[in-house]
């Protein structure tokens, strides 16, 4: 690949990057405003069993996340190719959806509903409302697991800009949703999930129209192609194993805090995760923009350049979600204070462990990235998958033994650092990854910058007051020390280079945009 080929890419990423982040910012602004009118309407309990009963459905998503990766590397890999059949492609992942959409629902009405009525804790008067609440969810996901071809084709094509327009509606909707809480004469949580499954299907609609319009190969044709159906399930079925154990490291988790506790740790739990969410989409947006070019690069043969873009992209990624997540951490108790009105017991304890662990999971994002495009998933996943699923019996151990709620989170922080050399360590066996460079100039140098980052704003957290004044400097302080310590320690110098011609390519498109808006 030429260099003239690689500025265009790294343009590409960049705008498709600020595309991604100005839809970002713009979320979580709306939701920032409504989640807190959300959590009072609600209030805690309802809102824990939204959290359990929303989460026990979406242990389904071992399925959806599978296809997820499954369809976006198949798509994007055709794509890379000269003479790649996308046509037939996305016909075979939508008819698994399908095949898989009659297996969920055949699994949700029998043995989901039997455990949500029998095993989960939760208040005899509610259970009318959970059991609504299961079956919007239910539907909720049959529904965005068919969308799934149609926004691996979006991402495939790299038009990031449907997400950024889809954005406004998305917000919109919120705005009405808070509004119309406050006032309906019924059930809250009846109305808020039956709401939101509108929501979904309507959304549904939009993205399915809007490919088929766009995208040549969005149109559907039931067929059997023998080969491709093999390939296909082969690749979902070890990806499944993965996701599988990380499902039950996340809501199965879920549901051993709600046997062990109650819904209202639930409820912390899952305000712990909101925030950790809302960070984690802003290096979210960055992979979903860098992810199609490390397949496509990948499969055309350009094998250096796409370990290039993986390494580059672990870096960034842990960069800007340290970035944002600094002054998080350190003034978390305050802004939750701030957001919310009150803090659930161990909401903080679990809302700074959980962006703990998404700082560390940006070194084996990408990782996954490149082992999706080689193909070659099999040991990769098994290994993943048998160490990740450790947190599931170690939080049960744990919680037998009358530790406090967060260990679960504490558990999978240890098991993560494991899985991290482990995948590394395959990654350099099955397509010829370096684990040298991987440790000592990704990892550990960015590991590096933290610790550096962070010393000018602790000591300034430990001598001032609780205020907004101070979580105000705080963030300056941090944003500052993060930028300075990034560009002199942890980039080296064909980085810069990358991140100046991303910057020059980012301003040239506004001096554009704003001459044509004069």
């Amino acid at each position: 690949m030429d260099i003239s080929d690689k500025r265009e890419n790294t343009k590409r990423v960049a705008k498709n990057t600020l595309l991604l982040f100005g839809r970002t910012l713009f979320m979580m602004f709306i939701g920032l405003l409504t989640s807190r009118v959300v959590f009072e309407t609600l209030g805690v309990d309802d809102f824990g069993l939204y959290n359990v009963v929303g989460g026990f459905v979406s242990m389904f998503t071992l399925l959806t996340s599978s296809m997820i990766s499954t369809s976006s590397r198949f798509i994007t890999v055709e794509l890379g190719k000269k003479d790649g059949d996308t046509k037939t492609v996305f016909s075979v992942v939508l008819t698994i959806q399908f095949i898989l959409s009659l297996i969920i629902v055949l699994l949700g009405e029998t043995f989901g509903l039997w455990f949500v009525n029998t095993q989960l804790n939760i208040d005899p008067e509610r259970m009318f409302a959970a059991n609504i609440v299961y079956q919007a969810s239910l539907l909720s996901f049959v529904v965005n697991l068919l969308s799934v071809p149609y926004n691996s084709a979006i991402v495939a094509h790299e038009r990031m800009d449907v997400y950024a327009y889809m954005s406004i509606f998305d917000a919109s909707v919120k705005l009405l949703l808070v509004v119309l809480l406050k006032w309906v004469p019924f059930d809250k949580l009846i109305f808020y999930v039956i709401f939101w499954l509108l929501v979904d299907i309507i959304t549904r609609f939009v993205y399915g129209i809007f490919c088929k319009r766009n995208f040549e190969e969005c149109r559907f044709t039931f067929l059997f192609d023998k080969h491709r159906f093999a390939a296909m399930f082969s690749f979902a079925g070890w990806n499944i194993l993965g996701t599988s154990a990380s499902v039950m490291s996340g809501h199965g988790v879920n549901i051993l805090i709600n046997i062990f506790c109650n819904t209202a740790v639930n409820a912390a739990r899952g305000i712990g995760c909101r925030i950790d969410a809302m960070l984690m989409s802003f290096v979210g947006n960055f992979m979903t923009a860098l992810r199609p070019q490390i397949t496509k690069n990948f499969s055309s043969g350009n094998l250096d350049y796409s370990f290039s873009l993986a390494m580059r992209g672990a870096k960034f990624s842990f960069f800007l979600l340290l970035l944002f997540s600094m002054p998080v951490l350190l003034e978390m108790e305050f802004l939750i204070k701030l957001w919310l009105g009150q803090v659930p017991p161990y909401t903080v304890a679990f809302a700074r462990l959980s962006v703990i662990y998404s700082l560390l999971f940006t070194f084996s994002d990408v990782l996954y990235s490149v082992v999706n495009a080689s193909g070659r998933v099999k040991e990769f996943q098994i290994a993943d998958g048998i160490l990740i699923f450790l947190n599931f019996p170690l939080s049960y151990l744990f919680l037998k033994m009358n530790y406090p709620p967060y260990v679960t989170t504490c558990i999978a922080l240890v098991i993560s650092c494991v899985c991290l050399l482990v995948r590394v360590l395959i990654l350099q066996k099955i397509v010829g990854f370096s684990f040298k460079d991987y440790m000592l100039r990704v990892v550990l140098r960015s590991i590096f910058v933290a610790v550096l980052s962070f010393v000018i704003p602790i000591l300034l957290y430990n001598s001032i007051e609780a205020s907004f004044g101070r979580f105000l400097l705080i963030g300056f302080v941090s944003v500052l020390s993060t930028f300075t310590v990034v560009y002199v320690c942890g980039l080296e110098v064909a980085e810069r280079v990358f991140v100046l011609d991303a910057i020059r390519s980012v301003w040239n498109k506004l001096k554009i945009g704003c001459s044509k808006s004069l």
